[in-house]
């Protein structure tokens, strides 16, 4: 599986990190959860897609938004919460 991370850029990046976050607090593949997560601490977790955003075209070609129910005025579907998890950065390399 290929995944790739998410850097904060903007603030919608930073929002939608955050999101993740909340939602999920710990890897979704291992179950380790992030303890430090009171602290805002994130080290060694990163915000990862699902669906790489270097295939977004083929993403558009099969139309693959049409599962993608959160909808967020301003933001691609491909950035939907619902197409991305928490890893542990051990786990996520692009």
């Amino acid at each position: 599986m290929h995944s790739l991370i998410t850097h904060s850029i903007s603030g919608r990046e930073v929002a939608f990190r955050e999101g993740i976050r909340a939602r999920d607090g710990k890897c979704v593949f291992s179950g380790i959860v992030n303890r430090r997560a009171p602290l805002n601490e994130w080290t060694g977790f990163q915000a990862a897609h699902i669906f790489p955003l270097e295939s977004e075209s083929y993403w558009i070609a099969q139309e693959c938004g049409r599962w993608i129910r959160e909808v967020t005025p301003g933001i691609a579907k491909i950035n939907s919460r619902q197409d991305d998890f928490l890893l542990q950065a051990t786990i996520c390399t692009p």
